[in-house]
């Protein structure tokens, strides 16, 4: 885990030269609005998820992909959680070898 907390304090992530988001659910627009006030929705390079309804779609122009695609392609990548599911989720990317995670918190946004 490189951070936990509100978007707005995160250092590391202005500094992400790509960024993962894992989770295409209710909450993204919330996360996608956020990012795009703190000029971060350029570093966007795929969203992930689980719901293979979602998968080889696009959320707001950005593609979503498999998690087993993601992590092997990306696996250097920073990869930010704000879903209702981050301690699952988590534990997916840890299984991954993903260790750039930032999880925001859910009443941060």
């Amino acid at each position: 885990m490189v951070y936990i907390g509100n978007l707005d304090y995160d250092e590391h992530i202005k500094k992400a030269t790509g960024i993962i988001i894992f989770g295409g659910g209710s909450m993204l627009p919330h996360l996608l609005k956020k990012m795009e006030q703190h000029d971060l929705i350029e570093k966007v390079i795929a969203i992930c998820d689980n719901n293979t309804d979602l998968q080889g779609k696009e959320i707001s122009g950005i593609p979503v992909l498999a998690p087993d695609d993601v992590c092997k392609k990306y696996i250097n990548m920073d990869f930010i959680v704000y879903n209702q599911y981050f301690m699952e989720i988590c534990e997916q990317l840890y299984k991954n070898r993903i260790t750039q995670i930032h999880l925001i918190r859910q009443d941060s946004l």
